[in-house]
């Protein structure tokens, strides 16, 4: 009896609590949904909550009674089976009340985004794309760059490109939007043959549903009996589509980046095969399958050569651009582009289907032939050169030609001057210009040796050049490239490699050290900076020895006239010239003691893979004991100090100024001669 009473005791003191904990559970449900629904943005009333309490207690009556259990199990399991009904309705109410606020504030996102874009929709007029037969959704993606207008070339180019599919021939000035007048088609027509293709899936499909179950079955049976059928069979469903050519690897990435900005909104698939970069990757980016390949010759020969799956059935691409065709089809380059030009026009009957489009800057100019030629009418036509262009690439028979070369050569906004000096005083001339014309300026040389020697000579002049050149990396070069667009003092010496195609955004100056061999290479160079209408500067450095060759620039640019001279404060030019000549006694020094390190390490190494012991007085370059070579040093590092110290002050002279001063006398001109200040 004792035990029994004990147990009652027990279950009267646990019902309390189970009464106590009933209530505490009521006020806690009700505070938590309502915290989670004011969370949401709205406040569930304490009626709802209340309701959904009711519900869950009426649940719990209503279950039947089991005998032989004792109170305190039926408690347990009354307790039980109500907290998981009440989790279940809270849970379901507090979800649809959240899906409820979640549908509200997005449709007030939605309307005040739709404010927003319908604002800077009503900002952008793109009414002159209209007539261009632009695709809707390429439109879309043209809006969404903000490209209102359309250049002439693209105007000219687009309607008899993607409506009457005609081949184009377009010659026009650096940075008029070659690039787009060819992209466009070339993305007009892949979406229309993809639209075509699935529109032929869908029917094939609908056919395929009415057959009988047992053909569905042979045909699973034979797409299981080999992987390599299924892989070649979906390569040839999905060969490429188009084909870009281009000179340059930079220029390859740089037609990539603007067709994907043009192709956002779609699923067509870009791939840049160019030398430089991992082969292997190349191999996994082709076996995606991309539609459009743009490549360099070189690589692209490489890859079909090793029978690359994708580029097998390169000749059966749609759309063909061959890019600055004058430079690519040259005696003497790309000797892989003529192998290349073979292996896609093999079959006659793809060539007729194919479109064609050649572009350049200087597709129709003249190649500048010599004066005697002219006295006897041999002169060399434009259309001999394109007649030349059409038979090497295989344009149509009847090509549209777009030839927008100015008359100048060069862009309006562009303005030509020259100076005229000694060959060792070019450097002097070249710092003095970036002193004192800051801004974003590129230096063209003809050498690679001559650009190494410049790299280090303005380096010490702490003017932080950056080399551009064929011998360089290819992950290099473009890092070089993304620093000189991102600083608006940045000072790039480069090569012919960055003289074609390459949109760099502001470039305020274009410096020649080097007069260019031809016109075109001038022409190109210079259309560097002064693109899309804004202003530019184009100097060149011509020496005695460089007379002929600018001669020959001038007579197809400019007929003969010469170029001004650009104005030079002669002041200035002692301070100049000490800086720059110290600095080169450090360079001719730091380069002499380098070169004969290399050659004995070089002798060195030899004699020991020849098991040869050698004393210092054998080697090949005598470096002097080593208290020489540290008094080489210890003049090393008083040059280069004093270098910086001259670094330190200023390039300019005080200025003569007509205003008297107080004591009124008037200030007379003073040049500061920087090396006797020191």
């Amino acid at each position: 009896m004792i035990k029994k009473e004990n147990v009652d005791i027990k279950s009267i003191a646990s019902q309390k609590d189970v009464k106590k904990a009933k209530k505490k559970k009521k006020n806690s449900t009700i505070a938590a949904n309502e915290k989670t629904a004011f969370d949401h943005g709205e406040m569930i009333s304490s009626k709802s909550v209340l309701a959904v309490t009711d519900v869950v207690e009426n649940t719990v009556e209503e279950l039947p009674d089991t005998s032989g259990e004792s109170k305190v199990s039926k408690g347990k399991k009354k307790r039980r089976k109500k907290n998981k009904l009440a989790k279940q309705v809270v849970n379901k109410t507090t979800q649809q009340d959240s899906v409820e606020c979640d549908e509200n504030m997005d449709a007030a996102d939605s309307d005040e985004d739709g404010l927003v874009n319908a604002d800077e929709e009503s900002d952008i007029d793109m009414s002159q794309w209209a007539n261009l037969c632009v695709p809707d959704i390429l439109l879309k993606a043209l809006e969404k760059q903000r490209f209102e207008t359309p250049s002439v070339i693209q105007t000219m180019a687009l309607p008899s490109a993607i409506r009457d599919r005609r081949d184009i021939l377009g010659a026009a000035e650096t940075g008029s939007g070659k690039t787009l007048a060819f992209g466009i088609p070339v993305l007009a027509k892949i979406l229309a043959v993809k639209e075509q293709k699935s529109a032929q899936r869908k029917e094939s499909q609908e056919e395929d549903d009415g057959e009988n179950e047992d053909e569905a079955d042979e045909k699973e049976k034979e797409a299981d009996s080999g992987q390599k059928m299924k892989s070649e069979e979906s390569v040839q469903d999905n060969p490429p589509m188009a084909l870009i050519l281009e000179p340059t690897r930079e220029l390859a990435v740089q037609v990539k980046k603007h067709l994907q900005t043009v192709a956002i909104f779609t699923d067509v698939k870009f791939a840049t095969v160019v030398g430089g970069m991992s082969v292997e990757k190349q191999r996994r980016i082709l076996a995606k399958q991309p539609e459009v390949i743009i490549a360099t010759p070189g690589r692209l020969w490489q890859l079909i050569e090793e029978e690359n799956d994708h580029l097998r059935n390169l000749d059966q691409v749609l759309c063909l651009v061959v890019d600055e065709a004058d430079r690519m089809v040259e005696k003497g380059h790309y000797e892989e582009l003529t192998k290349l030009l073979e292996f896609i026009n093999k079959s006659q009957r793809r060539v007729k289907g194919r479109q064609t489009f050649v572009m350049s800057a200087t597709l129709t100019m003249d190649p500048g032939a010599p004066k005697r030629l002219f006295n006897k009418k041999k002169k060399i036509h434009q259309d001999d050169k394109l007649k030349s262009l059409t038979e090497r690439i295989c344009v149509g028979l009847k090509p549209k030609v777009i030839d927008l070369t100015p008359k100048d050569k060069v862009a309006q906004t562009l303005t030509e001057l020259r100076v005229n000096c000694k060959a060792d005083e070019k450097d002097f001339y070249l710092y003095y210009f970036l002193c004192q014309h800051p801004g974003r300026t590129l230096v063209f040389v003809n050498s690679k040796d001559c650009l190494r020697r410049l790299n280090s000579l303005f380096s010490l002049l702490q003017c932080t050049p950056l080399p551009l050149h064929a011998d360089m990396h290819q992950r290099q070069r473009l890092k070089n490239l993304d620093k000189f667009a991102e600083n608006k003092r940045g000072f790039l010496i480069a090569s012919d490699v960055a003289a074609r195609g390459l949109d760099i955004p502001k470039v305020d100056h274009v410096i020649h050290y080097q007069v260019p061999r031809t016109m075109e290479n001038y022409v190109h160079r210079s259309g560097r900076t002064a693109r899309a209408s804004n202003l530019g500067l184009s100097v060149m450095l011509v020496g005695p020895g460089e007379a002929r060759d600018y001669r020959k620039i001038v007579q197809g640019v400019r007929n003969g006239e010469d170029l001004p001279v650009i104005p030079v404060e002669m002041d200035l030019m002692p301070a100049v010239k000490m800086r720059v000549g110290l600095a080169r006694d450090i360079d001719v020094k730091e380069y002499r003691v380098k070169k004969k390190r290399m050659r004995n390490n070089f002798f060195t190494k030899a004699a020991e893979e020849m098991d040869m012991i050698i004393d210092d007085r054998h080697l090949l370059e005598d470096l002097g004991d080593t208290v020489d070579q540290e008094q080489d040093k210890q003049q090393l590092r008083q040059m280069k100090s004093q270098l910086t110290t001259a670094l330190r002050g200023s390039l300019a002279p005080l200025r003569m100024t007509k205003y008297p001063t107080k004591s009124g006398k008037l200030q007379s001109k003073k040049t500061v001669d920087l090396h006797c200040s020191m």
